[in-house]
């Protein structure tokens, strides 16, 4: 179980004669050992904070991401013992799958901050590309000075509203899809068919590993525009042609693709207007 670095405090301030009537008096009598050994991490480096013994055990685990059979080697210890002190005082200790997704996320620090800088800090676009899990990224991410942007990277408008993102890419990645694309689309006739866009861009999303619908946006966006300069954001909202495009199609969900924005701003304006749609 990982604790909340807030959380920590909580379980800080045992001692080893916390333990006198609840283990082993050889157990107790190896912990004071280690205590008093030079050589040791805790007499080097921790003694001197403040910090007893426990709370040294219960941090490196929770934070220095150490199993109890390291520590309990460390300590000259047997593992169960170290389990046993960690259970009577229910200090939470981390599982083999916790400690390894830790180390994880500490090996790859360098690569979660250059992505999240590149994404402009969004944490959405750093989990897809490594596979951590949001409480841990922001958490770890916070750590490190860098606060997620609200809603996954979404910034305002001038008038303070929110705004929605177009997979909110690195120009890099959003310049490879635009040139996979026209890459494709080179030997077609122009109009290219609904239904063969769509093929195309399911192509590339598969290629690069992202999402249709963002593939598919930053296409949209690059045929309006004809460029595309960093990651780009969607028009502002035209009410008239949300209506238009949605009595053209009928459907939400193409509305919504046809006109760069989300189903649910769809819905608002259509519902604004008393639009009936399913």
């Amino acid at each position: 179980m990982r604790v909340a670095e807030d959380m920590l405090v909580n379980f800080l301030g045992y001692d080893i004669y916390c333990l006198e009537s609840k283990v082993h008096t050889k157990v107790i009598e190896n912990l004071r050992k280690y205590t008093k050994d030079e050589n040791k991490e805790y007499y080097r480096s921790v003694k001197d904070t403040g910090l007893t013994l426990i709370d040294y055990l219960f941090l490196s685990n929770q934070l220095g991401y150490r199993g109890t059979t390291k520590l309990a080697k460390e300590l000259g210890i047997a593992q169960i013992s170290l389990r046993n002190i960690f259970d009577d005082l229910s200090l939470p200790r981390l599982t083999t799958s916790e400690i390894k997704y830790g180390l994880g996320l500490e090996w790859n620090l360098t690569t979660i901050l250059s992505i999240h800088e590149e994404a402009g800090g969004n944490v959405s676009e750093v989990m897809r590309r490594t596979n951590y899990q949001h409480h841990s990224l922001t958490q770890k991410l916070r750590e490190h000075g860098r606060e997620p942007l609200p809603r996954s990277g979404a910034r305002l408008r001038f008038d303070g509203s929110r705004q929605a993102h177009i997979g909110y890419l690195s120009y890099d990645e959003s310049q490879r899809i635009i040139d996979d694309y026209s890459q494709l689309i080179r030997n077609y006739e122009k109009p290219i068919e609904f239904q063969e866009k769509r093929r195309l861009i399911r192509i590339i999303a598969t290629r690069m590993n992202h999402r249709v619908e963002t593939v598919e946006r930053y296409v949209l966006c690059w045929e309006r525009h004809g460029h595309i300069n960093g990651p780009i954001f969607p028009v502002e909202q035209d009410e008239g042609e949300i209506l238009s495009v949605f009595a053209e199609t009928g459907n939400k969900a193409e509305t919504a693709r046809r006109t760069l924005r989300t189903a649910t701003t769809v819905s608002k304006v259509l519902k604004k207007y008393n639009f009936k749609f399913h």
